[in-house]
């Protein structure tokens, strides 16, 4: 939006922090702890490689299908071949006029529905947590959200308010073949988005791989490490002799145990 010297309207940025946003932080973390304890434990840090791994695979997945979704503005007839020619900002204009384009409806709309599909996608449930859709509120207010995006995006270019108050650009919405073309993108990055976090950041490969390339010959956590030689210490516990210091006269005694 900034090469073409536009960004997103008011409105639009509410919509996305106030509604998909908030909403979606305050519910996603409503699911129960699993009924059974797990054989593996969850990664000890946020700053572990597997996290770090998703988090930057699935960036770089949404950055790849907002720059397809941009790119397939110009391959539509209706499109002009020159993008979007902002007016300059004078006494005389209107600094909306630079959020009405097609380049802003597009990423707005897309950029949306990612919001909403990764925060399905890293709602992850077995082994720690119930299911997804066990969180029913999460569940019903993810599909509210595709309703309503889905509205903004198949809406006719007859309904004025969504042109005036969330500034969208009804050229989108001329010929159904587009909208749909953009639903058939977003299908295909939520079944991406998925696959990144149940076959790659989830897969034993991995996580196989991982041990492999660190070489971890001992442990990080002291208690870890306290166990470890407890473990190898064959004089541990040290049944048999006790060692009691008395105040009064200092003497050691010295008891044996059967």
């Amino acid at each position: 939006m900034y090469l073409i010297n536009s960004n997103l309207g008011d409105l639009q940025f509410l919509y996305v922090d106030l509604v998909i946003t908030t909403t979606v932080a305050i519910l996603m973390g409503h699911n129960g702890a699993y009924p059974y304890m797990a054989k593996q434990r969850p990664p000890g840090s946020l700053f572990s490689f597997p996290i770090l791994l998703s988090i930057l695979i699935q960036v770089l997945l949404v950055m790849v299908f907002q720059v397809l979704a941009y790119m397939s503005l110009h391959y539509q007839p209706w499109f002009p071949y020159e993008p979007h020619q902002p007016k300059p900002c004078s006494e005389g204009s209107d600094a909306d006029d630079n959020i009405f384009c097609p380049e802003n409806t597009v990423v707005f709309i897309m950029s949306s529905f990612q919001y909403i599909l990764l925060a399905g996608a890293f709602s992850k449930g077995p082994p720690y947590r119930l299911p997804i859709w066990r969180n029913y509120l999460f569940v019903l207010d993810i599909l509210l959200l595709c309703i309503c995006t889905c509205i903004l995006l198949l809406v006719p270019a007859r309904w004025a308010f969504f042109r005036d108050v969330l500034q969208i650009d009804l050229t989108v919405n001329s010929n159904i073949q587009y909208p749909l073309c953009i639903l058939a993108l977003i299908t295909v990055y939520a079944v991406f988005a998925y696959m990144i976090e149940a076959f790659i950041v989830d897969s034993n490969v991995l996580k196989s791989c991982l041990r492999r390339i660190r070489c971890k010959r001992q442990p990080k956590n002291k208690y870890k490490l306290v166990e470890r030689e407890i473990v190898e210490d064959e004089s541990w516990p040290p049944v048999g002799l006790l060692t009691e210091t008395h105040p009064g006269n200092h003497a050691e005694m010295v008891d044996e145990f059967t």
